[in-house]
């Protein structure tokens, strides 16, 4: 599915697409697998039609997992923090544990 796809399937599905961005860059860092095969995934903010908008976590063109729901990986952008009001405090803190981990490797 190409960028173009993805945005119209979250529009339809869940709201508006402000933001899209890949999970990881290559296929060790993918968080779902299907059939043994890792399945794309993305960090989308997605703004509902009451203007409200949500971190969600996108698992190929079948799931979305919401920040509320506290989805079970940690490699959000952080700037995505910024634009969206926090939904999941301890999810969060989950996110910030994970950069700061990996930037200290």
């Amino acid at each position: 599915m190409d960028l173009i796809e993805w945005y119209q399937w979250c529009e339809q599905e869940w709201g508006k697409p402000l933001v899209i961005h890949p999970q990881g860059y290559d296929v060790q860092t993918y968080a779902v697998s299907t059939e043994g095969q890792p399945t794309e995934c993305y960090w989308a903010i997605l703004q509902r039609e009451n203007g409200e908008r949500t971190i969600n976590f996108l698992i190929g063109a079948t799931k979305s997992i919401s920040e509320s729901a506290g989805p079970f990986a940690y490699d959000c952008p952080l700037y995505f923090f910024e634009l969206v009001p926090e939904k999941n405090a301890h999810w969060r803190e989950d996110v910030k544990k994970y950069w700061n981990d990996k930037s200290s490797m």
